[in-house]
């Protein structure tokens, strides 16, 4: 069979009844008819292969294979004819066959042969490049997908071989292109990503969808979980975590944990964090863990003899952790490494010398005073005698053997030296001597402070009270003895910081205080020139510092014990400035002391701070009559004694028994607001404030004096503005101030004085009583009505024992005339009046 010549058998016909109807038709006999195409479905819908016009030649395709029956479409003019085609035999002859191992559609070029279709294993297309790969055959289209995540990007390219191993069909792909990074296989369009900010592998449960990867973004498999981070800014709390209690911040735990993610609070640590998660024997104590060492202190020096225990519990006895050994003598806290070797015949280092050198022989030997207070004994024998009235405090008392100390404070200090238990001096001959200098004496500097004995009484103290040592220098302190009466001599020495002797060393009082000391030896360092200008202050100083609250009212008392004054002088005295004696614009605010021949405690009865901040007090004696004195000094804030400092009460009824104005100082007078030549002694404040509105009654009580008063005002007696109703007595017995009115939440003065003339201080007992109104006032109104009339009206809540109102008018608020009257309800009911009062402007 031959494909110029078709056999038809006509099936379907449409407009074209005239065309002839054959078997067997010519092609080229059907002048303006083409062959449209063969397909394998009478609806002519799936190719069959493809009709060539020019040479009349049909070229089956792969659907066509195993078939006989074919459907083939022609149309000219207005006429399409379908005609099925049934081939009897092979399906073609002479047709050339590629073998296609792979089944692509695509055969071997080189490998063919003739035949007819269908031929399973050959295909009539050649061109395969690979036809071991079904996947590459000619105009194959591939994507490049360099990260291999399924995605890829850029263009296709068009060619049998896959141009490389990243390179995919679309059908090996999730997507063609859209892939943002494609070198990340992470990276590509919809995926997922959980934010995890603090780098633990736990996100919060924020996520994003997008290509890129977000900074501190992951995926799920990258994390541990997706959600349930409760802290995304703290890497060590996540899901699971668990902390451990170390109550005791040993960096041990007593095994007691808690799983879960948020910190559960001070005390509780992560494993990484502590040393061991369990074993801490007592988790309150820091000192108590495992592999703790505790050494044997008998002594309590910090210094253990060696012997030691490893546990966690504390032993029983003298164990201390932490403490160095060495100690020769765990029985002496004074012999032990830390110490220094003294001269006494004891090895006080545990260095295994004793007296390594001779101490305090010369300046090079000198013995070092560490910090102070000291205290050493010793003595000059066989120490030599290095230094002579030659050198430094060219003095003839240092002509023996010497004893030198040297000090060097850190900062600047006062210091104070006392020599006693000056043993070897000839009688009637007190030859030592004591000599301070910042140099060696033999050197050159200066010689700073100076004491000795001439002559008189034997082995009597001697003190340098006040030396002034600045920070950083060194000094030498040098004992001696005169070598005329004797070359040698045994000795105290001590060495200490006085509280109290200047300003820079006063001593801190507080509030509400009682302080006992003394004057003596802590030097007369301020005098009549400084701020208070007085002849009290130039004996011995003590100084105290005080830091009060602004307008805070202080009372101090001074008490003295020893020595006895001289005849007719009481010579101590106390004074109170703003700032120190000798500073330039301080300022002496009060001053107290006796000239009289009376023991009596010295009074300050009221001290009024001006503002917050430090004040001086300052003990001082007489150094004319005595330069020294043992005293008790007293500060408080007594309630009372003026306004500031009043006795408050808020409720009535008050009682209170055994009062008194003593030592409550004279604050107001007879110029004050109650014109009261019975306000010039001492007063006694309160402070009320009415609970209720009514009447009140003071009463005074178990007086001891016939010459006080009660002054009942309405506000302090100096404030401008202050009035007051007085009553006063000088007869005996009780007395009273009745029926004075008062009005609830407003605040009154109750002051009770002496009389200044007669006496200065009065006791007594105080009851102070209320009255409520016999009316429970309302309300109060007043309204104009015409011209000439006021129309007034009020109402009250009860009416007890009155019969009636007065109404009375006042044209200026102080004299008032009655103009008539309203009769009263009476009872607990409420009850509303009015009265039209006619004339009235």
């Amino acid at each position: 069979m031959t494909n110029n010549r078709i056999i038809v058998e006509r099936t379907v016909g449409t407009a074209c009844e005239n065309l002839p109807m054959a078997d067997a038709l010519d092609v080229t006999s059907l002048a303006g008819f083409n062959v449209v195409g063969w397909y394998t479905d009478a609806g002519c819908n799936t190719s069959a292969g493809t009709y060539n016009e020019m040479d009349n030649t049909f070229t089956p395709n792969d659907d066509a294979v195993g078939l006989t029956d074919f459907f083939v479409k022609i149309s000219g003019g207005s006429c399409e004819y379908i005609f099925k085609k049934v081939i009897t035999g092979s399906v073609l002859d002479g047709v050339v066959l590629y073998e296609d191992a792979d089944s692509d559609g695509y055969g071997n070029p080189n490998v063919s042969t003739n035949g007819c279709l269908p031929a399973p294993g050959y295909s009539v297309n050649s061109g395969d490049c690979d036809d071991n790969d079904p996947l590459e055959f000619p105009n194959q289209e591939w994507f490049e997908d360099e990260d291999d995540d399924g995605y890829g990007h850029g263009p296709a390219t068009v060619q049998c071989e896959r141009p490389g191993s990243d390179w995919y069909l679309s059908s090996e792909l999730i997507a063609t292109g859209g892939d943002c990074d494609d070198n990340d296989p992470l990276e590509f369009p919809g995926q997922t990503w959980y934010k995890d900010h603090d780098g633990d592998d736990y996100s919060d449960g924020t996520s994003l969808v997008t290509c890129n990867r977000p900074p501190d973004y992951y995926i799920a498999s990258e994390l541990i979980a997706t959600t349930g981070d409760c802290n995304d800014i703290n890497p060590f709390e996540y899901p699971g975590q668990t902390w451990y209690l170390d109550n005791d911040g040993d960096d041990y735990s007593n095994g007691t944990n808690l799983v879960q993610c948020e910190y559960p609070g001070a005390g509780w640590y992560r494993a990484t964090q502590l040393i061991a998660t369990s074993g801490d024997c007592d988790d309150n104590d820091p000192l108590e863990f495992p592999g703790q060492t505790w050494h044997l202190d008998n002594d309590g020096d910090a210094y253990s003899n060696g012997t030691s225990i490893t546990q966690c519990l504390r032993p029983v006895g003298n164990y201390f952790p932490g403490i160095s050994s060495g100690d020769c003598n765990d029985a002496d806290p004074t012999i032990n490494p830390g110490e220094q070797d003294l001269c006494d015949n004891i090895d006080n280092n545990c260095n295994g010398i004793t007296d390594e050198a001779p101490c305090g022989s010369t300046c090079a030997l000198a013995k070092e005073i560490v910090a102070l207070p000291f205290v050493y004994n010793g003595t000059t024998e066989n120490a030599g005698n290095d230094y002579d009235d030659d050198d430094g405090c060219q003095h003839t008392w240092m002509t023996a053997e010497d004893y030198v100390f040297t000090y060097t404070p850190l900062v600047d200090q006062v210091a104070r030296i006392k020599l006693t238990n000056t043993g070897n001096s000839p009688t009637g001959y007190y030859t030592h001597a004591v000599f301070v200098l910042n140099y060696c004496p033999d050197a050159s500097g200066a010689c700073l402070y100076t004491a000795w004995h001439p002559t008189n009484g034997q082995n009597a103290p001697i003190y340098i009270e006040t030396m002034e040592l600045q920070g950083g220098t060194t000094y030498y302190i040098m004992l001696d003895n005169h070598g005329t009466f004797h070359p040698n001599f045994s000795f105290t020495f001590e060495m200490d910081l006085p509280e109290g002797n200047i300003c820079s060393n006063a001593i801190p009082l507080t509030p509400n205080s009682t302080v006992s000391g003394t004057t003596h030896l802590l030097g007369n360092d301020y005098g009549w020139a400084d701020a208070c200008n007085s002849d009290w202050m130039t004996g011995n100083d003590v100084v105290y510092e005080y830091t009060a609250t602004a307008g805070e009212v202080a009372r101090i008392k001074l008490e003295y014990d020893a020595p006895t004054p001289a005849s007719g002088y009481y010579a101590p005295s106390v004074f109170v400035l703003n700032g120190c004696p000798d500073d330039a614009g301080a300022n002496c605010l009060y001053a107290g002391f006796y000239v009289n021949s009376s023991n009596s405690p010295i009074w300050i009865e009221t001290v009024q701070f001006p503002s917050a901040g430090t004040y001086y007090i300052v003990v001082a004696s007489h150094g004319t009559f005595n330069p020294w004195y043992d005293f008790t000094l007293t500060i408080d804030n007594p309630l009372g004694n003026i306004c500031e400092n009043a006795v408050p009460i808020s409720s009535l009824p008050h009682a209170a028994s055994n009062q008194t104005t003593c030592l409550f100082g004279n604050e107001y007078s007879f110029d004050d607001a109650c014109t009261s030549s019975w306000l010039t002694g001492n007063d006694f404040v309160y402070a009320l404030t009415a609970d209720m509105t009514g009447m009140i009654d003071i009463t005074l009580s178990n007086l001891n004096d016939d010459y006080g008063s009660i002054l009942f005002l309405n506000g302090c007696p100096n404030d401008p503005g202050a009035s007051c109703q007085i009553a006063i007595t000088n007869g005996t017995g009780n007395f009273s101030l009745e029926n004075q009115p008062v009005t609830m939440g407003n605040t009154y003065y109750v002051v009770v004085s002496s009389h200044g003339t007669f006496t200065s201080c009065f006791n007594f007992d105080i009851g102070i009583t209320s009255e409520p109104l016999p009316v429970e006032l309302v309300s109060f109104s007043v309204d104009k009505q015409g011209k000439n009339t006021a129309l007034l009206r009020w109402e009250t809540a009860s009416e007890v024992d009155f019969s009636h109102y007065e109404i009375e008018r006042s044209t200026d608020g102080i004299a008032w005339s009655s103009i008539g009257q309203t009769v009263a309800h009476g009872g607990t009911e409420p009850a509303a009046y009015s009265y039209a009062a006619r004339s009235a402007a």
